[in-house]
């Protein structure tokens, strides 16, 4: 789970490093120049709780001049944009008092998203899909039941084939995020070799449904790039 926390966190840094330097240095009119710096940080078992954690070390390519937050402390006290993690750690994260303060303004819980979604079957799937309902059942009671419905996520190369894909997918992600949509909400990506993978044309989200993750032909085998990934919304 943490590689892929790491794998993540690596792109972003790349991103929101020239965002965030761009930022700094265009006009206030420019489109590039934002209100303030698009904050992320990694909150897995890994991250240390201070500056000072003797058991656990800071990122080394960290980027906190740009947006990053690096250790527990940091994003207690200012939760980012957005936040990276597992659902180990979500798990601990909503029992302990010490990080609740994570979770003080539901209203900023937009968007949720899963990578890699075909391994969230079995016993793992179920639980996972009770912790989400937790977490967005926390989130309102927090809200005092006034909470804008979030948009859900998920992402694979590897979910799904056959003529009912669609139909399968969308019970599954209904399954798993606890929230209903429609077959349309499904996308299938296609890579830039030309390989014809089935498209959808509507690829607008909808508040409230679920995002969700597709399928590559299962005539070839996609690596795990951004470019090859199906993506449910």
């Amino acid at each position: 789970m943490n590689a892929l926390v790491e794998d993540q966190m690596r792109r972003l840094r790349k991103l929101l490093f020239w965002l965030n330097l761009t930022s700094l240095t265009e006009p206030n009119d420019s489109p590039a120049h934002l209100k303030r710096e698009i904050t992320f940080g990694r909150y897995t078992g890994d991250t240390p709780i201070a500056d000072s954690d003797p058991d656990r070390l800071k990122p080394s390519d960290n980027i906190r001049e740009l947006g990053e937050r690096v250790t527990r402390l940091e994003m207690r006290h200012n939760p980012p944009d957005i936040l990276v993690t597992n659902f180990s750690m979500l798990e601990y994260a909503l029992l302990r008092s010490d990080d609740q303060a994570l979770f003080q303004n539901p209203r900023v819980f937009r968007l949720l998203v899963l990578d890699e979604v075909h391994t969230y079957s079995g016993t793992v799937g179920a639980e996972v899909a009770m912790l989400l309902r937790r977490l967005r059942a926390h989130f309102v009671e927090q809200a005092k039941g006034q909470l804008p419905s979030p948009i859900f996520v998920g992402t694979s190369a590897t979910v799904g084939s056959g003529p009912d894909a669609t139909n399968d997918m969308a019970r599954f992600a209904s399954s798993l995020f606890g929230s209903s949509f429609t077959n349309d909400q499904i996308l299938f990506w296609q890579n830039h070799s030309g390989i014809s993978y089935k498209r959808r044309n509507r690829i607008g989200s909808t508040r409230g449904s679920i995002g969700r993750a597709s399928q590559i032909c299962k005539e070839t085998t996609a690596p795990a790039e951004v470019d090859r990934r199906a993506t449910l919304r």
